[in-house]
C-alpha cells in the first residue's frame, strides 16, 4: 500500500508516470479499492503473476521498487540489477541494503512514504542518474550471481576446513 499511496505524489511531478503490479494475494482486492480512493486507479496496472518476469517486466520498467516491511534476500531485487533496472527500496531489516551495497539503488527509510516518492521522483526524473544505477547494477549483480556464490561458498568451507574448531 506505500507505493500507492507515493504515487499521487509521484504524478503530481510526473503526470506520465504508472506503477505495474506484478502477483497477486490475498490484499490484492484491498489494494484495487485504495488505488482507486486515491484516484491513481486509472495510472495502476494489475498484472498478476508472471512465469517469466524477464521479458515482460524488466524491458519495459524503469524503476523497481521495493516497501515490503521485511525480506529475507530479495531475489527480485538481484534480478532488477541483472536487467539494469534501478531499485528505490525501503532500509528494511535483512533486505536490499546488502543487495544495493555495491550499487544499483537507493535506500530509503522504512516506512517513509514521502521519502519513498522524493526518490522515485528523483530517479524516473533524472536519465543520467538512471542509467548510472543501471550500470552499477549490472556490475553488482554479476558479482552476485550463482557462480560467483558458489566460489564465496566454497572459499568459506575451505577456511572452515583448514582450522577446525577444537571439541
Amino acid at each position: 500500500d506505500h507505493v500507492l499511496r507515493a504515487l499521487p505524489a509521484v504524478r503530481a511531478a510526473m503526470p506520465a508516470a504508472h506503477l505495474r503490479v506484478y502477483g497477486d494475494g490475498a490484499a490484492l482486492g484491498e489494494l484495487r479499492a485504495l488505488a482507486a480512493e486515491l484516484g491513481i486507479d486509472d495510472a495502476v496496472a494489475w498484472t498478476g503473476h508472471v512465469a517469466d518476469p524477464a521479458t515482460q517486466a524488466w524491458a519495459s520498467a524503469d524503476v523497481l521498487v521495493l516497501a515490503s516491511t521485511n525480506e529475507g534476500q530479495p531475489l527480485v531485487v538481484l534480478e532488477a540489477l541483472a536487467a539494469g533496472v534501478p531499485v528505490v527500496a525501503y532500509d528494511m531489516p535483512y533486505g536490499p541494503r546488502d543487495t544495493l551495497a555495491r550499487g544499483g539503488g537507493v535506500l530509503v527509510a522504512d516506512g517513509d512514504i514521502d521519502a519513498l516518492a522524493a526518490a522515485l521522483i528523483d530517479v524516473l526524473s533524472d536519465r543520467e542518474r538512471r542509467a548510472k544505477l543501471a550500470a552499477e547494477g549490472r556490475t553488482a549483480a554479476a558479482a552476485m550471481d550463482a557462480a560467483a556464490s558458489m566460489r564465496a561458498l566454497g572459499d568459506a568451507v575451505r577456511t572452515a576446513l583448514a582450522s577446525p574448531a577444537p571439541r
